[in-house]
């Protein structure tokens, strides 16, 4: 997958969404992924890459980001509960 190490893995869709900036209004998609498998090798433009338990202070949109870890956590918790 672009811009990813991943090569084995499953993407399964968790909803779609939507944000207003500036008055204009964009949709994308919320997936959540398994992976399998990390390539060690960086063939894009990754520098490196971390895992983390918990959603970092350093986000590319900090006003967003929070909102949907919070939704993709309580929707996870509804399917182990399951």
């Amino acid at each position: 997958m672009e811009e990813s190490t991943a090569d084995q893995f499953t993407l399964v869709p968790i909803s779609d969404y939507s944000v207003t900036r500036e008055g204009t209004k964009s949709y994308g998609w919320l997936y959540y992924a398994e992976i399998e498998h990390l390539k060690l090798n960086f063939d894009y433009e990754i520098e490196c890459f971390k895992c983390f338990d918990t959603l970092p202070e350093a986000l590319t949109y900090p006003e967003i980001q929070p909102h949907l870890w919070a939704y993709v956590t309580e929707q996870l918790k509804i399917v182990e509960s399951n």
